[in-house]
């Protein structure tokens, strides 16, 4: 049976960034994409994503940089077989409700919007709410100002030539439509590890 964590690691689109980890904070749900009913799952019917940090960059007035690669997939039968296939995450989703019914009730899911939402762990102030695009893939830049990024201790050491970690989690969060009943739905989290130094007069963040 073919596993799939939710959200699923991704592995195939952007693996030649393989050095550059973002590691889930949530369990999550442990999603299985083998048969029919996995498809219609209640599990799966708001689709699963893959999240990876690619790049970082801080700026001189102290903003963190960050592109993070996005993969949005669904399970689907295609060819008698059910299978992971990439899909956006404003996509209708037409699928089928059998609680009830050996029939099948019809269920149309529409996303109304969808945005990455990023925060600072203990904190949980929305720092990004950014608008994802109407594409399976794609990258989103975020700007992180340091001082949401950082405690005052973790500052100090930083003007004392310190080495500080840090990190930024983030999550999906999709406004919907189920059968056009009001709804909305959350995709698990994911926690970018940083390192931030001093390099002369200046602050150099990487990732970890």
């Amino acid at each position: 049976m073919k596993k799939l964590i939710f959200p699923l690691i991704l592995v195939t689109s952007i693996s030649a960034f393989a050095d550059l980890k973002t590691v889930k904070v949530s369990d999550g749900t442990t999603a299985s994409c083998s048969k029919f009913y996995d498809t219609v799952s209640m599990a799966n019917r708001n689709g699963m994503y893959s999240a990876k940090a690619v790049h970082v960059s801080m700026t001189k007035d102290n903003v963190v940089r960050l592109s993070v690669a996005l993969l949005f997939k669904r399970c689907e039968m295609v060819d008698e077989q059910a299978k992971v296939i990439p899909y956006s995450p404003l996509k209708t989703v037409n699928t089928k409700v059998f609680i009830g019914d050996p029939a099948g009730k019809d269920l149309t899911i529409e996303t109304l919007q969808a945005k990455l939402k990023t925060y600072v762990d203990g904190k949980y102030e929305v720092i990004n709410d950014l608008a994802l695009i109407d594409k399976a893939y794609q990258v989103a830049q975020l700007s992180i100002p340091l001082e949401k990024l950082i405690s005052d201790q973790a500052d100090t050491e930083l003007s004392e030539g310190k080495t500080v970690d840090a990190s930024i989690d983030m999550f999906i969060r999709k406004e919907i439509t189920r059968n056009d009943q009001a709804d909305y739905s959350n995709l698990g989290k994911f926690r970018v590890h940083l390192k931030i130094e001093s390099e002369k007069e200046n602050l150099k963040v990487s990732l970890k």
